[in-house]
């Protein structure tokens, strides 16, 4: 599987795809602007600063290759050495970091500038990522840099000042319940979320764990106002603090690395995933978005709904064994509705059902008590009458 970046202000995309060793250039609707190859292996993408400069981890070329983003043109090749292999590049003031594997079998970081300088962080005692580890960093946390081990069952990641030009050891993450997935910085820059069998907000000064949620996911991206979506096969979005998705989209095929953003100004996601199929990669670009009804405010055009209510006139007495006519207006009455009337005794815990009545479009309504009634008026406590509403008729 490659990766994904994204150019925003531009609305293009970058997927590179190691099986086929190619790189392509895309608009927001998918339709293809470049594509360059010879890259067999090429994984890790990152963008420069201004955006002008593609960076790419090509393994097995042991280099970072980079290119003019307008049309993949290759700017430069910095081989790192014989037996290092990268795979993952991030860009952190003005330096590309890496991510490699290199002898013996051990996965460790580095750096290299635009003069071709490299550098290579010293191993130190009891660190070791496994295999190649990702790095991490965003603009909203300038000069940090976090380096992942990928496969480890314990999340194992650390958190690096390089605003220096090279790495200062903030703190070491706290074991995970799983492997890591992605990593997210928060709007303000203070917290990163960590994906590694439940989603942990850590803060970035001293790796303390602020708080933890039961979400789990293999790619994460946070919007400016704290919302963030998290994908593997489907898109879920959650408020944030929330354990529970504000809403959830199935996908097909995964999500590749780097391939879910909030489109900036929008409500709206871009996925890209990926399905392998009939011996070769198929990738496809979703756009991917939840519109919530919008809640009228009163007007003078939209007013609030009122309750339904009704007025009843009746003889304040009646003679027993004669009718009883009951009139009525019906106000705020959903269309086609019928009422019934019925009789409320404060002697009795129920009330009688009297006459069921249809009001006219004024809503008024008269109604000629049945003759079962009539032999049997109470004496005080004087009884009274209300009316309910009733479905339509089929």
């Amino acid at each position: 599987m490659g990766e994904v970046v994204f150019d925003a202000g531009q609305k293009r995309l970058f997927v590179s795809d190691p099986r086929s060793g190619e790189i392509v250039a895309t608009d927001f609707s998918g339709r293809e602007l470049a594509r360059t190859g010879d890259l067999p292996g090429v994984k890790g993408l990152a963008l420069s600063d201004d955006r002008g400069t593609l960076y790419a981890a090509v393994p097995s070329l042991r280099a970072i290759v980079t290119f003019s983003t307008p049309d993949l043109t290759e700017a430069n090749r910095y081989v790192l050495g014989d037996q290092i292999h990268p795979s993952d590049v991030t860009i952190v003031g003005g330096k590309a970091w890496f991510g490699y594997d290199g002898p013996p079998l051990s996965g460790q970081f580095g750096s290299v500038d635009s003069s071709g300088q490299v550098y290579f962080h010293p191993r130190q005692s009891l660190e070791s990522y496994g295999v190649s580890p990702t790095v991490h960093s965003s603009p909203s946390a300038p000069g940090v840099l976090v380096v992942a081990s990928e496969y480890a069952t314990s999340g194992d990641a650390r958190i690096y000042d390089v605003s220096s030009g090279t790495e200062a050891l903030i703190t070491e993450l706290a074991s995970a319940p799983s492997s890591n997935g992605d990593f997210g910085f928060s709007p303000d820059g203070a917290e990163l979320v960590q994906l590694a069998g439940e989603a942990r907000r850590v803060r970035l000064s001293d790796g303390a764990i602020v708080a933890t949620a039961d979400i789990s996911g293999s790619e994460l991206d946070i919007r400016p106002d704290g919302r963030y979506a998290v994908a593997t096969g489907a898109v879920s979005v959650y408020e944030a603090g929330s354990e529970t998705p504000e809403w959830r989209v199935e996908l097909q095929g995964y999500v590749v690395t780097g391939g879910l953003i909030w489109e900036p100004g929008t409500d709206r996601l871009l996925a890209v995933t990926e399905v392998f199929s009939g011996g070769s990669n198929k990738y496809a670009l979703w756009s991917v978005s939840e519109t919530e009804p919008a809640v009228p405010t009163p007007s003078a055009t939209t007013a609030s709904p009122k309750p339904p209510a009704a007025t009843l006139r009746a003889p304040a007495s009646v003679i027993k064994g004669q009718p009883v006519t009951i009139t009525g207006v019906a106000t705020n009455l959903p269309e086609n509705r019928w009422l019934t009337i019925a009789r409320a005794d404060p002697e009795k815990p129920w009330e009688t059902e009297i006459a069921q009545v249809w009001p006219d479009s004024a809503g008024a309504f008269t109604s000629l008590t049945p003759r079962q009634f009539w032999a049997r008026p109470r004496t005080p406590p004087r009884p009274t009458s209300s009316v309910a509403p009733w479905r339509a008729p089929p």
